[in-house]
């Protein structure tokens, strides 16, 4: 599943609509509490997926939060109570848990995948960018690029094709 963080609510409509006519399950998170849910998988009693989740779209107009958001799937891991049926596949939880590196979305020791973190903003917002990649984004990229790119980028959200 695809998770997209975004505030301006016709950008969202465009990642959701065409993640839908991909028929790619695609749900919003637009602050830091309803990413964690959506990361931990928790059912929000909304009848709409709770897959895995194996891509996440962050927009650098959040700045701080955007930023946060960046830290906080990079550092993600289940929590270590969740029921085995609740947990995503081959991220089972276990102890002293090591960070994955960020130019590999898959820790070498256990053999988790995290997802994979695209950023995308203004091409004035250099600087924004800039620090979007030093937090640990996979790819990061100008607002004209990933609007260009959104369809690949979706089909592209499995990390197995």
């Amino acid at each position: 599943m695809i998770i997209y963080c975004t505030q301006d609510l016709i950008f969202a409509t465009k990642i959701a609509s065409t993640a839908e006519t991909l028929n790619v399950p695609a749900r919003p998170a637009r602050d830091l509490n309803k990413l964690r849910d959506r990361l931990n998988r928790v059912d929000d009693g909304s009848n709409k997926p709770n897959d895995p989740v194996t891509r996440v779209f962050i927009d650098m107009e959040m700045a701080d939060t955007a930023l946060a958001m960046i830290e906080t799937i990079i550092t993600w891991r289940p929590p270590t109570n969740c029921p085995p049926n609740n947990c995503p596949p081959n991220n089972h939880p276990t102890t002293n848990r090591p960070t994955m590196n960020n130019a590999d979305t898959t820790d070498s020791n256990t053999g988790d995948t995290r997802p994979t973190v695209v950023a995308f903003g203004s091409h004035v917002a250099a600087e924004l960018l800039r620090r979007a990649r030093a937090a640990g984004a996979d790819h990061v990229m100008p607002r004209s690029q990933f609007t260009q790119e959104l369809p690949m980028l979706i089909e592209q959200h499995d990390p197995k094709n």
